[in-house]
């Protein structure tokens, strides 16, 4: 299981990244093509952030010493 939330996390880390990193090109060029509000909307946004939770909810329960799937389950 930790080698998912490793990997869950990674593609949220990437995607929170990219999604600033191109926001930020969007805005400084004047680009509606490039922003990624515009691209993908509040959705991408959502999927990218839920990504990066679920991944440091699923690292932080794996070495904590709750019970996991209630902890999957809240994040």
């Amino acid at each position: 299981m930790v080698a998912l939330y490793s990997v869950v996390l990674l593609a949220g880390l990437v995607a929170v990244a990219g999604w600033l990193v191109a926001g930020t090109l969007a805005a400084n060029l004047d680009s509606r093509v490039t922003d990624p509000a515009v691209r993908f909307g509040s959705r991408g946004r959502d999927v990218a952030n839920a990504l990066l939770g679920f991944g440091l909810g699923g690292m932080s329960s794996s070495y904590a010493g709750w019970a996991v799937v209630p902890t999957v389950v809240a994040a």
